[in-house]
């Protein structure tokens, strides 16, 4: 069986995960902006339209700045699965070609579980967890002075 081109081509084998890893969460983030959607008052759409706004203006001045939580949260739920790719690299590449489409995780499970390093597949853990947590906090800081403004 010869290998699937686009995931043996270098040009398109990061593409092919990154899209895969990032379809594999789109039905999650639209299910938290749905819910987001519904409880934005009624009132409130009504007020807006009764004032004359278009579509696109009550889209920017009512729809977009009541979805901000959600947007933080689907915002930050993606960095971190970002983060812990795992799958798609293994399963579709296997890291390959030329280790292109090789994750921090597939990094620490190939140690782990193909070189036996338990300790340093440890270390790598516990090096991505800090950076996972400074990332987010980063952010949350970021957010944080975009809400208050």
């Amino acid at each position: 069986m010869s290998p699937v081109p686009c995931r043996a081509d270098l040009r398109t084998s990061r593409a092919g995960v990154a899209g895969r890893g990032t379809w594999k969460k789109v039905g999650f983030n639209v299910i938290i902006y749905l819910a987001g959607l519904q409880y934005i008052p009624k009132s409130c759409q009504e007020a807006i339209e009764i004032e004359g706004a278009t579509p696109w203006q009550r889209f920017r001045y009512l729809t977009l700045p009541s979805l901000l939580p959600q947007t933080i949260l689907v915002v930050t739920l993606s960095t971190i699965n970002g983060f812990q790719l795992f799958i798609e690299p293994y399963v579709m590449t296997g890291g390959g070609p030329l280790r292109r489409t090789f994750s921090v995780v597939l990094y620490m499970y190939t140690n782990a579980f193909s070189y036996q390093k338990m300790g340093y597949a440890a270390t790598i853990g516990v090096a991505l967890a800090t950076i996972i947590g400074t990332v987010v906090a980063v952010q949350r800081k970021v957010v944080g002075n975009v809400e208050a403004s």
